[in-house]
């Protein structure tokens, strides 16, 4: 997770779009639609539009379309049409939908079609669902206290299904066949993993230094735990949930129940990726070229981020010089494209799996592998943009792609595209709901 680059665009940037090679963002104080240059983050172009632009998508006749708090869409040519006074905005079947979130209604672009939410809840994100159906994420009354509504509407029929009822729901998508309802949690998550019975999910966020429990599915907040240091890796071990602090040079320790520290260890600077060694110790990857265990001894490793435990061999990933190398720093593997190993994570049949970023992050492509230990052969499974983590679930290889904006599930040779439009940048499997959580975050 290299920062590409760094583009400053003012005006509040609020919703964003890839499309055509061009990245759009909406500038919700600035009446201003910025085209980017998604390689370098160079303005290409600046449209004007009506005050407070929110979220952007493709119309049914292909173009770009910007909802609006001043009730309507706007397109980049100067024209628009009457639509809902919101934030969200979607196409589904043939239809542009806004969301007018003060009446709790859905309006057709041009106004010809309004219907009101089936609960009290204020419609703030739009997005397809299955089916042709329109996903609807509403918040209630008193944003944070009060349970929101996450629905799907299909236009045919006028019917209205209530999917789940959590506090503030900022975002709805839908992830391969499943449809699944978004909370907001926190301003930057890097990580998430879940707890052994399925019921909690815990979540780095790294700028303002939080971690976050969140009950799974309902999605509501158990806790919050100020740590600092810029919160990385976590690990679930032995009743504690172990935290990395990136810029802390320390591993944290704790109580899952309630976020409370119960210890805290020293270790090398840029502590990255915690797994659990063949004798069972927590070791914990570092950008300092070794691996640190938490009572003081450390073994040389690579010079990176990602660590997984595989077949009794323990591996970490040496970034800048794109190759694997064992714990003690007795064998060293290259990759087989020039990408730069990030995450690990063991494989099937004893293997490891690799994501690897490209030379730029978000604009090359990057690999993810599966590599044999013991015949060093590499296996290459995809080759999307920024893939910042994979993991293993069942049958099924799942990657979170952050630059493609997409998580992919790879089963049986072949792969497909979940939670179109949703920057992954992290993903952890929770079999005992069948569900995978994806942590999204634009701004990695």
């Amino acid at each position: 997770m290299r920062m590409a680059w760094k583009s400053h665009v003012g005006g509040a940037p609020f919703g964003l779009l890839l499309q055509q090679d061009r990245l759009f963002v909406s500038l919700f104080d600035g009446a201003a639609v910025d085209e980017l240059d998604p390689a370098s983050g160079r303005r290409l172009a600046s449209h004007t539009v009506a005050q407070g632009p929110a979220a952007i998508t493709v119309d049914p006749s292909g173009k770009v379309a910007v909802a609006g708090t001043r009730g309507e869409v706007d397109y980049l040519d100067g024209t628009s049409h009457p639509a809902g006074h919101g934030f969200g905005i979607a196409s589904v079947g043939g239809t542009l939908w806004t969301a007018d979130y003060e009446r709790a209604e859905l309006v057709t672009a041009g106004g010809a079609h309004r219907a009101g939410l089936p609960l009290p809840v204020f419609p703030f994100w739009l997005a397809p669902g299955p089916g042709g159906t329109l996903l609807i994420a509403a918040e209630g009354p008193s944003e944070d206290s009060d349970p929101g509504g996450v629905f799907s509407y299909d236009g045919m029929s006028g019917a209205f299904r209530t999917l789940a009822q959590p506090r503030d729901p900022d975002q709805v998508l839908q992830s391969g066949s499943t449809v699944c309802g978004a909370a907001h949690v926190g301003s930057d998550p890097v990580a998430v993993i879940v707890s052994d019975d399925g019921r909690t999910a815990y979540v780095a966020d790294s700028s303002p230094g939080d971690v976050y429990a969140v009950s799974l599915p309902g999605m509501r907040m158990a806790w919050k735990s100020h740590v600092g240091g810029a919160p990385f890796g976590l690990l679930l071990q032995q009743d504690r949930l172990f935290v990395s602090l990136f810029d802390g040079a320390a591993v944290d320790e704790l109580d899952p129940a309630s976020g409370r520290r119960l210890a805290s260890h020293t270790v090398a600077q840029g502590p990255a990726a915690i797994t659990v060694d063949p004798s069972g110790k927590v070791a914990v990857a570092g950008t300092r070229g070794e691996v640190d265990y938490l009572d003081g001894t450390s073994h040389p490793a690579g010079h990176g981020f990602g660590i997984a435990s595989v077949g009794g061999t323990l591996w970490t990933a040496d970034y800048e010089r794109a190759e694997l190398v064992t714990a003690g720093g007795t064998h060293r593997a290259g990759l087989p494209l020039p990408v730069f190993p990030f995450w690990l994570a063991p494989g099937p049949g004893g293997t490891l799996l690799i994501a690897a970023e490209g030379p730029s992050e978000d604009s090359d492509p990057g690999g993810v592998f599966s590599y044999d230990g013991m015949s060093g052969a590499f296996r290459t499974l995809a080759q999307p943009r920024d893939p910042d983590q994979v993991l293993q679930s069942g049958s099924t290889v799942f990657v979170a792609a952050h630059g493609d904006r997409e998580v992919l599930a790879i089963r049986g040779g072949r792969t497909e595209k979940w939670a179109l439009g949703a920057a992954a940048v992290a993903i952890a499997a929770d079999p005992t709901l069948g569900v995978l959580v994806v942590t999204v975050n634009a701004h990695e």
